[in-house]
């Protein structure tokens, strides 16, 4: 059974690789019009450019742990579609693995910045647009097998990880009267051509991990996307506050 988004509009940040990009594709094939943002100007207005051009789709480049970033992409949104009913929030950083005391304090705070402060800036302007649209409106976070796990040398990723699990729920639990259902996604190992989920930062790649999990394999960004389109959809209305594992099951066996 596919999935009827005609006549929504979606916005995606971190929309031009891996995961991202698949998002934007199945929105575009389930009928939503789409406004992608990420640093990488290039590769967003080929994708645009791919998807049949700007009555389909629209690129902005910006940077969502500055407020005025985050609300650029709602603006273009509204600007162009007139309306704001979907957002995949899929922006992060991962940096290079260190124990905790042989972070800085400045690291720490990027990683936060970029993760949780991103998504709190974020979900602030889309709120607000969603309310204002008829039927509220659906919100999907990008966490990881790291917000309810945790690894070695990844202090600052699973802290923040963990912390987008407890802001989408926080959101979900204030606006589900109000017809905005906010849900975490939560991918473990993705393939190569996925693993970069944003020009800010990777996830976690494929290859050995994907083959430790329980399906033997890494996901593919359409598997990871067919997720993310049932959760905006209305075949899953009654579902918000969830922290959906699409992992291959590792979260199921440790």
């Amino acid at each position: 059974m596919g999935f009827d988004l005609d006549g929504k509009v979606a916005v995606v940040s971190g929309g031009t690789t891996g995961m991202g990009e698949a998002a934007v594709r199945a929105f575009a094939r389930a009928g939503a019009k789409v406004v992608l943002a990420d640093r990488d100007g290039d590769a967003g207005r080929e994708i645009v450019k791919s998807l049949g051009g700007d009555h389909v789709a629209v690129f902005v480049a910006a940077d969502t742990a500055d407020p005025d970033g985050a609300r650029s992409i709602v603006e273009t949104a509204l600007n162009h579609f007139g309306r704001l009913d979907i957002a995949f929030n899929n922006t992060d950083v991962r940096p290079a693995p260190a124990a905790l005391a042989d972070q800085t304090a400045q690291e720490f705070a990027d990683v936060l910045s970029v993760n949780l402060r991103g998504l709190f800036n974020s979900m602030r302007a889309q709120i607000p647009a969603m309310l204002a649209s008829d039927g509220g409106g659906s919100i999907i976070n990008t966490s990881s097998v790291m917000g309810t796990l945790a690894a070695a040398n990844e202090s600052a990723y699973v802290t923040s990880n963990h912390a987008v699990i407890g802001l989408t729920r926080g959101a979900a639990s204030d606006y589900a009267a109000q017809g905005v259902r906010v849900n975490a996604i939560l991918p473990g190992s993705v393939s190569a051509a996925g693993a970069q989920r944003s020009t800010e930062g990777a996830p976690h790649s494929g290859g050995q991990a994907g083959e430790a999990s329980p399906a033997g394999r890494a996901a593919e960004p359409g598997e990871v996307a067919d997720v993310v389109v049932w959760l905006a959809s209305e075949q899953s209305s009654y579902v918000t506050g969830a922290a959906i594992a699409v992992d291959g099951g590792v979260t199921a066996t440790l």
